[in-house]
């Protein structure tokens, strides 16, 4: 019989994510956590806000611990909701170029129809800026605070994974 999800790397409430927020959990202003991850709830979506750093391959793998993938960003309202609550930092999302510098996508092949590219972005500097990175409360000029820039996949920033759930 399925349970309450509890950060015990287990399925408990059966629904194919692992260790995300359940109904008995905090899902209020202080969000649940599980070792290194903040847990929070978005309307659709459980989000996994990790403090370890890895290349985004490990990101991703990582995120697929929790059988979700690294953040897919749909619109302007899960966009201005991240901004609310993952807090400072840059982030992985799991948006990413095809091999021959072509059209971007996430995870699950959908090509993006949302992007909050900063001003200058994608500008890819460099051959190898396939991935995309997120950037929150960094405001020194050219962080692109809010917004998103192509970066080297094998650079290492903070987790963020979701995929999409709703509390019963």
């Amino acid at each position: 019989m399925p349970q309450d999800e509890v950060c015990d790397g287990v399925d408990n409430d059966l629904d194919g994510l692992i260790d995300e927020v359940g109904p008995l959990s905090e899902a209020g202003g202080e969000q649940a956590r599980c070792g290194d991850c903040r847990l929070l709830q978005s309307e659709t979506h459980a989000w996994w806000v990790c403090d370890e750093k890895l290349d985004w391959e490990a990101a991703e793998a990582r995120c697929e611990t929790f059988g979700a993938t690294s953040a897919i960003v749909p619109s302007a309202a899960t966009q201005t909701f991240l901004a609310e609550t993952v807090g400072e930092g840059w982030f992985w999302l799991g948006a990413r170029q095809a091999p021959d510098e072509g059209v971007w996508g996430w995870p699950d092949g959908v090509p993006l129809t949302y992007a909050n590219w900063g001003e200058t972005q994608p500008d890819n500097t460099a051959p190898e800026q396939d991935c995309v990175r997120l950037t929150f409360g960094i405001r020194s000029e050219g962080w692109f605070d809010g917004a998103w820039d192509d970066f080297f996949c094998e650079d290492s920033l903070r987790v963020l994974c979701s995929a999409p759930h709703v509390l019963p």
